[in-house]
């Protein structure tokens, strides 16, 4: 079983996390297989996430900063944080098929 699917909505192949990942960027996807080009759109639910990232950021920041002053470790689980924001970033990707198709 596939943890991450995202589909061309054209020939239902499989997009590539990476392909995934990318194409967040350029708005557009150009599929691997069939070469179609389809829109990338992101789901509302990413603002919420964005959301509790940026709480527990600040929440981190004051906690590892003021009152541990273990800065290390506060900029270490912020990184990792926001890798793990970007891992999930694909899972927000809706694919589209153009408008003039």
């Amino acid at each position: 079983m596939k943890i991450f699917s995202l589909k061309c909505p054209h020939c239902d192949e499989s997009v590539g996390f990476v392909n995934a990942f990318q194409s967040k960027a350029n708005r557009e996807l150009v599929c691997p297989r069939c070469g179609q080009i389809s829109n990338v759109l992101l789901k509302a639910k990413i603002a919420d996430v964005l959301k509790v990232l940026a709480v527990l950021v600040g929440l981190i920041v004051v906690i590892f900063s003021l009152f541990l002053r273990y800065y290390i470790w506060g900029a270490g689980l912020i990184i990792l944080l926001f890798l793990a924001f970007y891992l999930q970033v694909p899972r927000f990707i809706i694919l589209k098929k153009k408008n003039g198709e």
